[in-house]
């Protein structure tokens, strides 16, 4: 269950924030968007 809500959330914060704000700083460290 909370494996899911995690991936949910991520997928969640690629949707709406990485792309958006060019970097992105999460729980594996800083992406590109």
């Amino acid at each position: 269950k909370k494996g899911e809500d995690t991936t949910k959330l991520l997928k969640y914060i690629d949707d709406n924030v990485i792309g958006k704000n060019g970097t992105f700083f999460g729980p594996f460290g800083r992406r590109k968007g």
